[in-house]
Order: structure tokens, then C-alpha cells, then sequence
């Protein structure tokens, strides 16, 4: 896949990352893959049904909040509160990021479902990886038919 936003899924870390072609670009190491994946897909079916929606990124200090409405992304950063710095990205849009997430999955799923070394018990992993790869999959599902509506 050209340019995904989530990227390397691995040590229960990924890369997020969006850029623009007049130069804005963001780039974070979010903590625990298989969550932001979660949340993207759920951010996704959100803003797909409601027209808006946000993702909270822990990046191992650094913190974000990516909002998708109407046609516009932002990326709030929040570590240095009171100041908070926006990035637009222009004619990326939420519809744009939603497809490029459901690529990120699609690519290989197997990847952003690994719960070892989660804290779930060894005993437990197997199932609650079914469970998780079961409801990822929903989720890719009823994206695609939203974005097909669209």
C-alpha cells in the first residue's frame, strides 16, 4: 500500500503518519498497536454514520487527538497544554483516511491483532485474539458499505 497511515505494526508499536503535498506532515509512534487500530476503525465507522469523530494517541509521552469532520482531518496536540497546535491537511480527507485505514488492515491483519506481551493472560490470548480479529473484521465490513453509500 502506498503511503499508509498506519504502518509496522510490531513490539506492540506502529507508525501513524499522514502527509500533505504542500509540505504539513505528522508522524507519531503510537503505544500498542492493536488499540489504535481499534480506534481508527471505530473512529471510522463514526464519522462514517455521524459525520464526526476523534482518536486519542498516546505516543509514549506525546499526546494527540485526531478529528475527522465534515471533510477536514485535524491533529490537535495536547502535550503542551494550554497551547494547542492544529494541523489541516487540506484535501486529505476523513473518507481518504478511512479507506487508507481499512487498506492498513486489509494488508495484514494477522499483524495488528498480536496481544502478547499485553498483560492478557498466556492462557487467554488465543481467544481473546478471535474475538478481537472478529470484531476488526465487523468493523472493516461496515466501513466498506459506508464508503460505498458515499
Amino acid at each position: 500500500m502506498e503511503n499508509p497511515i498506519l504502518s509496522n505494526p510490531k513490539d506492540q508499536k506502529c507508525q501513524f503518519y499522514i502527509g500533505h503535498e504542500k509540505g504539513v506532515e505528522f508522524f507519531c509512534y503510537p503505544v500498542f498497536s492493536t488499540d489504535v487500530m481499534h480506534d481508527a476503525l471505530s473512529a471510522c465507522v463514526s464519522y462514517l454514520e455521524t459525520g464526526a469523530s476523534a482518536i486519542r494517541l498516546d505516543c509514549s509521552g506525546a499526546e494527540y487527538t485526531v478529528i475527522l469532520t465534515g471533510e477536514i482531518i485535524y491533529i490537535l496536540d495536547d502535550t503542551e497544554l494550554p497551547q494547542i497546535h492544529i494541523l489541516n491537511f487540506g484535501d486529505f480527507t476523513p473518507k481518504n483516511f478511512c479507506e487508507n485505514v481499512v487498506g492498513c488492515y486489509k494488508e495484514m491483519p494477522e499483524s495488528w491483532i498480536n496481544l502478547t506481551d499485553t498483560g492478557i493472560p498466556e492462557e487467554n490470548i488465543e481467544q481473546c485474539e478471535r474475538v478481537t480479529r472478529k470484531n476488526f473484521d465487523e468493523m472493516v465490513e461496515r466501513i466498506s458499505k459506508l464508503l460505498e453509500l458515499l
